[in-house]
């Protein structure tokens, strides 16, 4: 009765194995958290070697790995947490204040795009799309193909 039912087991672990799984993508926290560790646990390493010869024991090396894995894990943590704070060391300041002049034609090009979408949408979307302009005005560029023979 115990060898059926572990062989009923590892079938069902095989089976189990090979059936399709979605896969899910990282999120971005859980990324900061995975560099910021690694980036530590590299530190670490570096730290840990560079005591052995003092020490002259490899347990220095497993140490320094495993403090710098926390202390990384540990900055990862802090810079989600602390991420939208301007007073963040490790803020990567991507924010960038737009001209006044910038800003206008930004919020020109929106509507613009939002009138667009609604013509489109209230259409039932049979709108008929414009070709590109070339510059002597025609709205049709002329395309021709090239065929090559080795």
């Amino acid at each position: 009765m115990r060898s059926a039912s572990a062989l009923f087991l590892i079938v069902a672990l095989g089976v189990a194995s090979l059936a399709p799984r979605p896969a899910h993508a990282v999120g971005p926290n859980v990324k900061s958290v995975m560099v910021a560790g690694g980036y530590g646990m590299l530190a670490g390493t570096a730290l840990g070697l560079l005591t052995f010869p003092v020490t002259q024991d490899a347990r220095t090396i497993f140490i320094g790995t495993s403090v710098g894995l926390y202390l990384g894990i540990a900055v990862g943590v802090y810079y989600i947490l602390h991420r939208d704070d301007p007073q963040n060391p490790f803020r990567a300041d991507l924010e960038r204040e737009l001209s006044p002049q910038l800003a206008a034609e930004l919020g020109a090009q929106l509507r613009e795009a939002e009138l667009r979408r609604d013509t489109f949408a209230s259409s039932g979307g049979a709108l008929e799309m414009e070709g590109p302009r070339l510059p002597s005005g025609n709205s049709r560029p002329e395309v021709r193909l090239a065929t090559f023979r080795f």
